[in-house]
């Protein structure tokens, strides 16, 4: 399978885990809901163990993994605190904005160029961000009071802003440094659970948050985990083939059907003009990851 089949199948489970996971939020923590997913996840990954040549490992890649899980960790949090308190149809399509904030890190970081039609699609993307936020209306200038007022646009580009961080390391480990697929999952989806665990016990109720977890929605976060495996699997291979931003741009494709079959069965309104600004960022984020 090409590269771009492994990519729109991220895209599609992606999708349908961003809409179970703004289901979930509605009665469950995010910090409980957080630790309990990665827990299921670490377990589900278990058979990648066995997958592993260990002799291509070494201290630095595994070192690598703990980075990137830890970083991704906490900026999950982020996002999923955001989405439990926002609406999906407006919170998933700035998550398209994601492609602009690692091509602009991996322009200072790794010393990658920002050519005319990335530079392009930077524009494109933030003037559909904006569009999104414009409420029917409301004065021109209504988004950005909207940004300046609202706590979890902050949480949720804090959030964005992290994850940028965690993709630049995952296009090291997996391009850079040649980590199998099969390792990156089984390590950086255990990472993630411990670091889960440790965030639990500081800043909630530790073990009785995993209890509670499993006791209000064990068999949600069950299918949740099998399609977040199953998108880190396709995202991580898809990485592997080409460009980690051209992947990254169609997986966040997945904004389309989350923001219109999400918003439907949520009962939100202004869904045709979301899915509009929706249309308008993933092209803005297309022209990002192309390399001309």
């Amino acid at each position: 399978m090409s590269w771009l089949g492994f990519a729109l199948l991220c895209a599609l489970f992606a999708a349908i885990s961003a809409i179970m996971e703004k289901k979930t939020l509605f009665y469950e923590h995010a910090m409980e809901f957080s630790a309990v997913l990665s827990v299921i996840i670490a377990g589900l990954s278990l058979p990648f163990f066995f997958l592993i040549n260990y002799s291509a490992l070494d201290v630095k890649k595994v070192l690598l993994m703990l980075a990137t899980a830890t970083v991704g960790a906490i900026g999950s949090f982020f996002i999923n605190r955001s989405a439990r308190h926002m609406e999906i149809s407006a919170a998933s399509p700035l998550l398209v904005l994601g492609p602009v904030i690692t091509t602009i890190l991996a322009f200072f970081i790794l010393n990658e160029h920002i050519t005319t039609v990335q530079a392009i699609g930077i524009v494109i993307l933030v003037a559909g961000g904006y569009i999104l936020e414009l409420k029917p209306g409301s004065k021109i200038i209504g988004p950005i009071r909207e940004f300046i007022d609202s706590k979890f646009i902050h949480i949720l580009f804090l959030g964005l802003f992290i994850l940028s961080i965690s993709s630049l390391l995952d296009r090291v480990i997996l391009s850079r440094e040649s980590v199998s697929v099969y390792a990156y999952l089984a390590f950086v989806n255990f990472f993630q659970a411990l670091v889960y665990l440790i965030m639990l016990t500081f800043y909630h109720d530790g073990i009785n948050g995993i209890k509670h977890g499993f006791k209000t929605a064990g068999y949600p976060l069950l299918i949740i985990a099998a399609l977040t495996v199953s998108y880190r699997f396709f995202q991580a291979t898809a990485v592997q083939l080409v460009y980690v931003g051209l992947a990254l741009s169609i997986k966040r494709t997945s904004s389309i059907f989350t923001t219109l079959v999400g918003g439907k069965l949520f009962h939100e309104k202004n869904l045709i003009r979301r899915g509009f600004a929706c249309l308008i960022m993933i092209l803005g984020a297309i022209l990002i990851a192309l390399k001309l």
